[in-house]
């Protein structure tokens, strides 16, 4: 039964997800954002990358990521001019 449930959230989540239309990464701000999109895919699920990936996804302020947003940028590109594809499929 309770299987059952999970599955039942689960379905429910995507469901509402794709007619949505949001990939699940869309996070208020316009710094947020930033962030999210240079450093997704070269997250490797810790260090510098990660925290500035993880504190997009979770703040979604540009008072949390407006102070981080160059540096974080600038690691995110540097890792993926590198060939980084770290990400583990969290976010």
């Amino acid at each position: 039964m309770r299987q059952a449930l999970v599955l039942g959230s689960c379905v429910s989540l995507l469901a509402l997800t794709a007619c949505d239309g949001d990939d699940g990464h869309h996070h208020g701000a316009e710094s947020c954002q930033a962030i999210i999109d240079v450093c997704h895919d070269v997250d490797p699920g810790s260090g510098e990358i990660h925290d500035c990936h993880q504190t997009a996804h979770d703040e979604g302020t540009d008072e949390a990521c407006g102070p981080i947003e160059e540096r974080c940028v600038m690691l995110c590109q540097a890792a993926a001019a590198d060939g980084g594809t770290g990400h583990d499929g969290g976010h």
